[in-house]
């Protein structure tokens, strides 16, 4: 029997510690939450494994990177040339595992794959995120996005 159930959301409505947030509005990765507990900091990432990839990009990353006194503490975000139509109808703001590369001078970004919560074999084939902002009919190839590339992924 398979349970679909975010454990985090309770623990961190319960818990004696401050909540920062709890639950986000994008996908993947909505159930992130974050706290501090004894003048530490907690997150709670998705139990999906590409969703808590996303989550840990976007939130835990740059605040490792921040301790670390890090220069650049969280990646930069860059504009591209959407190489593909997404059609993928969202609600909030969605991170797309995907990969940027460069054209007869132009950038481009286009999906790796499967856009699932659970699918992971599309991570290693990443080297952006791809921000897709909520929409109702999906975007379309030649459309300017943004993207965030991940790490080790310069944008020159």
């Amino acid at each position: 029997m398979r349970l679909d159930y975010d454990i985090m959301a309770d623990f961190f409505a319960r818990w004696e510690g401050t909540t920062l947030f709890n639950k986000v509005a994008m996908r993947p990765g909505s159930p992130t939450s974050a706290g501090l507990w004894q003048n530490k900091l907690l997150f709670g990432l998705s139990g999906n494994p590409s969703a808590c990839y996303v989550g840990f990009e976007l939130f835990v990353r740059p605040v490792l990177s921040s301790m670390q006194a890090s220069a650049e503490v969280t990646a930069q975000e860059h504009t591209a040339f959407l190489a593909e139509d997404y059609l993928k109808v969202n609600a909030y703001a969605r991170y797309v595992r995907g990969v940027w590369f460069s054209e007869k001078g132009m950038i481009y970004v286009r999906p790796v794959g499967t856009d699932k919560s659970s699918a992971v074999v599309t991570i290693k084939d990443a080297n952006c995120l791809i921000v897709v902002p909520p929409t109702k009919t999906g975007i379309r190839a030649g459309d300017i996005v943004k993207f965030l590339p991940l790490e080790g992924a310069m944008v020159h």
